[in-house]
């Protein structure tokens, strides 16, 4: 079963509704070029956010992605996961 966190829902023109609604949490993944993958890293290192090279182990601080020659996954604040790769033979793959 998916991961799920629960939130109010915006009430409908008319509605007072307030029942908790289930929002399924996703992973997205981006593959980049070098520059911007340093940059996030760099970014995530400075705002002290864990991220790690598993999405099973998302605090062991390393980028080496079995898809990639550097990768990461960090947890956004909403509970989505995000995965960020990069190659040396570019983003595009080639």
């Amino acid at each position: 079963m998916a991961d799920s966190l629960p939130y109010k829902a915006a009430p409908s023109s008319g509605s007072t509704s307030s029942d908790s609604q289930q929002i399924e949490l996703v992973h997205v993944a981006f593959m980049t070029d070098a520059i911007t993958f340093d940059c996030i890293l760099a970014q995530l290192q400075s705002q002290g956010i864990a991220f790690g090279s598993q999405p099973n182990d998302l605090t062991n601080s390393r980028v080496d992605h079995p898809l990639a020659e550097r990768g990461l996954y960090f947890r956004m604040p909403d509970g989505h996961l995000f995965e960020v790769m990069t190659s040396s033979s570019g983003a595009d793959g080639r």
